[in-house]
């Protein structure tokens, strides 16, 4: 067999009260088939991953920043990035480590003003996040994700 599933999150084919990883299988199958044929080909055939869901994935990672650059600081992740002040964005290359060792992330975004009683002035930080790359072996995209930000002072 040489199959390939191309998919997204989807409405399920078979409940559509639920979300699924719904795409299409195409690829094809060598030896004997169940019409005595010695091969088959499947063009586009929906499918759907069943024990796949809607919940969000999460990550998190405690982040070093200067005025013009950002340091992973985690155990189960390394990685640096650069600051663009004139526009305000950021970029950050992550690389697994420890569990998630063989995992690679580039993470863009947007910097906002946050302010806090030990800053009162503010300080900026990433309000927007998209992520691209491959976790556990399975390729990630993410755009406009969910950003928590929390100033560790000690």
């Amino acid at each position: 067999m040489n199959l390939k599933f191309t998919g997204q999150p989807g409405v399920d084919p078979a409940n559509a009260n639920l979300i699924r990883i719904v795409g299409t299988l195409s690829g094809s199958i060598r030896g004997a088939t169940p019409l005595g044929a010695p091969s088959a080909r499947i063009d586009g055939l929906v499918a759907y991953i069943n024990n796949s869901g809607s919940n969000p994935a999460e990550f998190s990672a405690d982040v070093l920043q200067s005025a013009r650059a950002m340091l992973i600081f985690d155990s189960a992740w390394t990685g640096h990035g650069a600051i663009n002040t004139r526009t305000d964005t950021y970029k950050l290359g992550v690389r697994g480590a420890s569990q998630n060792q063989g995992s690679t992330l580039a993470l863009t975004g947007d910097l906002g003003s946050y302010t806090n009683n030990t800053l009162p002035n503010g300080f900026a930080a990433p309000v927007t996040m998209n992520a691209k790359g491959k976790v556990e072996g399975q390729a990630v995209l993410g755009t406009n994700a969910q950003i928590s930000v929390r100033l560790i002072t000690n």
